[in-house]
């Protein structure tokens, strides 16, 4: 019951940020300014350039800078160079769980919106097959932000 709880709740959350920003249109809002912005807003605070950041998370100046100028969709390769890169970013800005929360969400709604999922999500549902039965349900049956909200307080019992 915990593995079924642990894998709805990842549905869910894909489910809802998904239509949170009404992404089944397939609109492009341009620009991945916010995520960049937060990854720019970080380096700045602790007044490093970007090249000591770019040289200690080893990727590029110009994939950094354009990462922060929101040129570049956030990181979701399977390169090695990338695969890890949100949590090298994390523990290097020594960013708490509440603002990883945050920057995933951003990550997240910016990478839907170009039609794609983040790599976790993806691997997670490749390992989970009822995680995609459970979304395509949900689908079918035209839940709400209600009742997945209700679906998520349940599981949080």
């Amino acid at each position: 019951m915990t593995q079924f709880r642990a894998s709805a709740k990842l549905i869910l959350i894909v489910f809802i940020i998904s239509e949170k920003y009404n992404l089944q249109n397939g609109e492009e809002t341009g620009k991945m300014k916010e995520f960049g912005k937060c990854l720019q807003d970080k380096r700045r605070e602790k007044k490093l350039t970007l090249k000591q950041v770019a040289d200690d998370l080893g990727v590029s100046i110009s994939y950094l800078s354009d990462l922060e100028n929101g040129e570049k969709l956030p990181p979701n390769s399977k390169k090695d160079e990338y695969s890890n890169f949100m949590n090298k970013i994390f523990e290097y800005y020594n960013i708490n769980q509440e603002e990883r929360r945050l920057i995933l969400e951003l990550a997240d709604k910016e990478l839907l919106e170009k039609g794609h999922l983040s790599n976790d999500i993806t691997n997670y549902l490749g390992k989970t097959p009822m995680a995609s039965v459970a979304l395509r349900t949900a689908k079918e049956k035209e839940l709400t932000d209600e009742e997945w909200k209700k679906i998520i307080e349940n599981m949080n019992k």
